[in-house]
């Protein structure tokens, strides 16, 4: 699940060399026991494999017209309008989603945010004009979305542009040659492992280290640690003086409150670990610290992410029949040298963007008791995060995340995301659903009928062989739009199918998400369940212990309760519990000399 930001400029930090492969050049692999920050050398037989700046992927042969531009309709004539299709097919008819918590919503944004980053030109031209009117001239960077006459939020406004900027592609770069197409760069490294407050570069990790006991920085105020400052508050979209931006590993730190408050947690966490692990092991180096408190970090979150997160995604079933995850407390060894860590095309500008439609357009704070005391609309603290250090709003943000219900995982978006997200100085936003089918249409994805094929189902020559997975009125809404069943964009098709039974998607966006998380573990030489990966087996089992509720009681300020599932609502069977009862790893483990066995358990 991806949220865009404004526009942010990506300056290269390395000298390129004409290479087969894009991303870091490495030279020269040692077979080190730790995770390097850009994911180099985590192949050693393919050493810049998933590394920053790397080529996407792709299941399907990619959809571009001529030159790589955005592919026609079968008739040669333009696809329909992207905002068209967001104010008439994704209008306001969502509801809640009264099983889940917001935080299932929020984490998968996290998890998007670590695996991939639109990577932009670094001095691009203005793709609409200051007053948001189509250029005359646009410059070929920009495929902005125009906005239909008669639109009835933009047209009032004299509004008749919505800025998209194209993405980087290997052909920018004159890298990876061999590919026939431009193929859009990744400016995150692939892996799943927490790059999001290390970096992706070791530069950018050196700049949030104290390298003192094995710490990132982070600033105290008012007893509590907070993220560091960024020196430039264009990062965040404003330039007040009284306007806080944070840093991380990532740029877009800032974009909403509930993503900001995931990566202070997540910082407090390895620091939390460091503490632990320097009185366990005294003579423990900075170093030897942060490398320790990173790996088990990082184990924490895949954990989280693939047995709690991913399974309520999928449903219990079908994510293990896929083996993206299995019933044991062993290891799981099935790392393959041969797989590629590189994130697909369809999943991160396609599939996990279907989830946009469980973001909800406020935000309650929350009581210790339980209670709202507050609650702010989302347009309102895009790109602003200064209020989360005031009062109790930090802990409040955490047990709404806990207690507040998302929208229900549907084709249906919120007006804060259609019509209200990132707003400036006009009185209306951009469409995140009209930005999502144009970015699909730049980076050239397979349509939803060459996606539907891919996964199995029949591919339909008529709008009625949609009926297999799709309700008819939505097909008539296709009909309506679109002249052929192949000109149906992927966005769009797949997020009107049917749910799964167990599960929050159709089956096309979990066939590839199946295809996605199955090669992000297979493909990582120091996934948390791969022996080599250096947990003893005693160690592996206390990650297995690892939950989102005990990793917010554990980092919050003054979090006391907690439900022992923190992706579900509250209920008889998932109770408000003291989080001194929610289970957690016991880092004594680590403790240098603690005997281990290993056990073979598969």
């Amino acid at each position: 699940m991806v949220l865009l930001l404004p526009v942010i400029l990506i300056t290269l930090p390395y000298v390129y060399s004409i290479i087969e492969e894009c991303g870091l050049e490495v030279n020269y692999c040692k077979n080190e026991k730790f995770r390097s920050i850009s994911g180099g050398c985590n192949n050693l037989k393919h050493p810049n494999w998933g590394t920053i700046h790397s080529t996407y992927d792709r299941l399907i042969l990619p959809n571009y017209g001529p030159s790589n531009s955005i592919r026609s309709a079968v008739s040669g004539n333009p696809l329909p309008n992207a905002r068209l299709l967001s104010q008439n097919i994704f209008t306001d008819k969502s509801v809640p989603d009264k099983e889940h918590t917001l935080v299932l919503m929020q984490y998968g944004q996290y998890v998007a945010h670590d695996m991939s980053f639109t990577f932009f030109a670094d001095n691009p031209g203005k793709c609409c004009t200051p007053s948001l009117q189509l250029l005359e001239n646009s410059p070929p960077e920009c495929v902005s979305v125009e906005i239909p006459p008669n639109d009835p939020d933009y047209q009032i406004h004299n509004i008749t542009c919505i800025s998209v900027l194209r993405t980087q592609t290997n052909q920018n770069l004159n890298c990876s040659k061999h590919l026939k197409y431009g193929e859009q760069l990744n400016a995150a490294n692939n892996y799943l492992d927490l790059s999001v407050i290390y970096g992706s570069t070791d530069e950018e990790s050196n700049s949030l280290r104290t390298f003192k006991g094995g710490t990132l920085a982070m600033d105290f105020r008012d007893g509590y640690s907070w993220l560091t400052a960024s020196q430039n508050r264009f990062e965040c979209g404003f330039n007040l003086p009284t306007t806080r931006c944070y840093r991380a590993g990532d740029l877009r730190v800032d974009q909403n409150p509930q993503l900001t408050t995931l990566h202070i947690l997540w910082a407090r966490e390895h620091n939390r670990i460091c503490y632990i692990l320097q009185k366990l092991n005294p003579h423990w180096d900075d170093e030897r610290l942060f490398q320790e408190a990173r790996r088990i970090a990082i184990a924490q979150h895949q954990y989280i992410t693939f047995y709690e997160l991913l399974q309520l995604y999928f449903g219990q079933l079908l994510i293990r029949d896929s083996h993206i995850i299995f019933d044991t407390d062993g290891y799981v060894d099935d790392y393959d040298d041969e797989m590629r860590p590189h994130v697909f095309n369809e999943h991160a500008q396609g599939a996990f963007r279907h989830f946009h439609g469980m973001v909800e357009g406020h935000l309650n704070l929350v009581s210790e008791s339980g209670c709202p005391y507050r609650t702010v609309n989302i347009r309102d603290t895009i790109n602003s995060p200064h209020f989360i250090e005031e009062c109790d709003n930090f802990d409040g943000l955490c047990r709404g995340m806990t207690t507040q219900p998302p929208r229900s995982s549907d084709m249906f978006m919120v007006p804060e995301m259609s019509k209200f997200i990132f707003l400036t100085v006009a009185p209306v936003g951009s469409d995140l659903k009209a930005i999502d089918i144009q970015r699909a249409r730049e980076h050239g994805l397979g349509t939803y009928n060459d996606m539907r094929e891919f996964c199995g189902l029949r591919r339909a020559r008529h709008f009625h062989h949609f009926l297999d997975v799709i309700d008819e009125d939505r097909v008539e809404l296709l009909r309506t739009f679109y002249e052929h069943p192949d000109d149906v964009d992927l966005p769009v098709g797949g997020s009107m199918e049917r749910k799964v039974d167990g599960a929050l998607a159709g089956p096309t966006t979990l066939c590839i998400m199946e295809k996605q998380f199955k090669r992000t573990r297979k493909s990582d030489r120091f996934w948390f369940e791969n022996e080599k990966c250096g947990l003893s087996y005693e160690q592996l089992r206390e990650i297995r212990k690892s939950s989102i509720s005990k990793f917010i009681c554990d980092n919050g300020n003054n979090i006391t309760t907690m439900q022992i599932h923190g992706f579900l609502q509250l209920s008889y069977k998932n109770p408000r519990v003291s989080c001194e009862l929610l289970a957690g790893p016991n880092l004594e483990l680590w403790r240098e000399g603690y005997r281990k066995r290993y056990v073979y358990n598969n």
